[in-house]
This record gives structure tokens, sequence and C-alpha cells, in this order.
């Protein structure tokens, strides 16, 4: 059964709550990536992925809105003072969203 939006974005709450401190600006552009259980389950003390624009496509299925939307994100980025958090249900199914941060480096590559 595929998710709803709502269910998306409950899972994104949850996934904010136990990891919306983590992530940080780089000098390359990246995404933050949290893959949940392989029933969806997001659970506090997983590990974080840092995944480039490669890693991404490599991963996940690129003909999917939600991860073209990711990609787009990752592209368009201000990686010295944003970063991407990402919630992986599956190859398909991917909550991201774009967040300030409040430190500068120097550029993004």
């Amino acid at each position: 059964m595929e998710p709803t939006t709502e269910d998306l974005q409950k899972k994104y709450e949850l996934f904010l709550t136990y990891y919306g401190k983590f992530g940080k600006t780089s000098d390359v552009r990246q995404a933050t990536v949290y893959r949940a259980a392989s029933d969806g389950t997001v659970r506090p003390h997983q590990s974080l992925l840092t995944m480039e624009t490669d890693d991404l496509v490599g991963t996940l299925d690129t003909s999917s809105p939600l991860v073209q939307k990711l990609l787009h994100q990752v592209q368009t980025y201000d990686c010295s003072r944003q970063k991407i958090l990402a919630l992986v249900l599956d190859r398909k199914h991917v909550f991201s969203n774009v967040y300030w941060v409040h430190r500068e480096i120097d550029k993004c590559e």
C-alpha cells in the first residue's frame, strides 16, 4: 500500500523530533538522510547518512516525484547556510526539506 502524504508528514514530524538538530552545512552539496526501517518505522538512535547527488541517484528511484524533489533541493540549496534533512522510507518514498543553519562557510562546490 502506498503511503499517503499525511502518513509521510507524520513520519517526518516524528523524524524531526528525534533528528531535527542533526545535519549541518557543508562545502559540498549533500543531504543528511535517515533510512527508515523496512516497515517504515522511525526509531530514535539510528545512524544518519550523508549522501551526495551520485549516492542519491544510485540508491533511490529517480522516476519518483518525491526523489526528484530531493534531487532538486540538493542542486539548488545554499550549502553554506542551509541543510537538507531527508526521511527515506523506500526507494520511491522520500520526505525532505531544506532548513536554515546559523553558520557560514566559504562556498558550495
